[in-house]
């Protein structure tokens, strides 16, 4: 806790100097203006919080697949304060032990999977907007987008009924993990909802090891017994799962839907062909990505776009940034539908990191954008929308809309 404070103090300090990226650590309602001050600075620059920074696509897609560097030290240690238990999962890790327990979970965001997970999606979605009062209003965070992913995240890692309550409201708490600088103040309220979830996942393991099923957690459990996995690390790829899984979608869904409403020649192209629903996917991730930055470690002496970075230095690839790089993405600050570029946006970061889950996510915000445009033609803002502070998650709290 102390190191964490030191920490913040320093940053708020640097900030207040005018260090653009201390001030993104801050926190920000709109972060892309300080992004431009930082790419103004050149390719890379060394911040005054001992950080390396990149606003530039093609050196940020370097560095996320260049080998040379990891989320960890050589010692292993992490870069980072640690949050709680769920921020020392596998996605901190690198290989070989990240590259052991990611191979457990490609299987599940197979193209096979996916083509079997879209009706069910498409009935959630159709089940989530048939309890609305459109009329009335409703909070598309939190009355429909928030609940499309935990519902299928459930179905995968086999949630029973009776641990249904319980997991939900943990899922919802540990997401604050995802934003990174989180207060002192709720620092401990996030280790106990994640500590719940861990012991949901602890409890089901013990009883897959009794009464096996067709489920995630059955699979670890059987992975666990052939000596492929720890218990501890098991749980954490259900802890992983559960709230990377459930928040990325959360935030794309709402993120989208917001844009589509501030331009509403984009929304009703979406409402005149369905089909574009992918269209708006893609846009959303890159206008306004969920993933904002990614942190990674020089493993040794790296030379990079004109500098030596010494073994050990941080580096941050400001995703958000990247993918409103204008030497990329002509007119980047446009918000378009029917985009057609030939380079991939950073927003599922790249290399050995690549979001596993990015399939899956594409397919629910997809089948979320198709079911609004379809059920809610006429949908609109009512009130002020309240967003996540964080520099690493782009999201929303709340977003009051209304339709009819």
């Amino acid at each position: 806790m102390e190191s964490y404070l030191q920490s913040s103090r320093f940053i708020w300090s640097m900030g207040a100097l005018g260090d653009p990226y201390a001030l993104l650590l801050r926190g920000q309602a709109n972060p892309y203006p300080l992004y431009e001050e930082v790419r103004k600075r050149g390719p890379l620059h060394l911040s005054r919080v001992d950080t390396w920074v990149t606003a530039d696509h093609a050196l940020g897609n370097r560095i996320l697949r260049d080998g040379r560097f990891g989320t960890r030290t050589v010692a292993g240690e992490r870069v980072a304060p640690q949050f709680s238990s769920l921020d020392d999962s596998f996605l901190k890790l690198d290989p070989p032990d990240h590259t052991r327990m990611r191979r457990l979970a490609i299987p599940l965001f197979s193209p096979r999977h996916m083509g079997t997970y879209r009706p069910h999606v498409e009935e959630v979605c159709a089940e989530l907007l048939d309890r609305l009062d459109p009329v009335s209003g409703f909070d598309l965070v939190k009355d429909f987008s928030k609940h499309l992913p935990i519902a299928l995240i459930r179905g995968l890692l086999g949630i029973p009924d009776e641990y249904r309550e319980k997991f939900d409201h943990c899922c919802h708490g540990a997401a604050q993990v995802l934003e990174g600088f989180v207060s002192p103040e709720h620092l401990g309220e996030l280790q106990l909802t994640v500590d719940g979830l861990y012991e949901v996942f602890a409890d089901l393991m013990e009883l897959r090891a009794k009464e096996p099923g067709d489920d995630v957690i059955s699979r670890l459990v059987a992975a666990e017994r052939e000596g492929v996995l720890t218990t501890s690390e098991a749980i954490g790829i259900c802890g992983i799962l559960a709230v990377a899984g459930t928040e990325t979608t959360t935030n794309l869904v709402a993120n989208g839907t917001m844009a589509l409403l501030n331009h509403p020649e984009q929304w009703d192209m979406l409402r005149a062909d369905p089909e574009l629903a992918s269209g708006v996917v893609e846009e959303t991730l890159r206008w306004d990505s969920p993933a904002q930055l990614a942190t990674r470690v020089a493993h040794e002496d790296v030379e990079l776009a004109g500098h030596t970075l010494p073994a050990g230095s941080l580096v941050a690839v400001l995703l958000g940034a990247a993918n409103r790089d204008p030497e990329v993405f002509p007119d980047p600050d446009r918000f378009d539908i029917t985009r057609n570029t030939k380079t991939e946006h950073l927003s599922f970061s790249g290399g050995p990191h690549y979001c596993l889950g990015a399939p899956l996510a594409r397919m629910e915000a997809a089948a979320a954008f198709r079911a609004l445009a379809a059920r809610l033609p006429d949908l609109r803002q009512t009130g002020p929308e309240e967003r996540w502070m964080s520099a690493s998650a782009r999201g929303l709290r709340q977003f009051p809309v209304a339709a009819g």
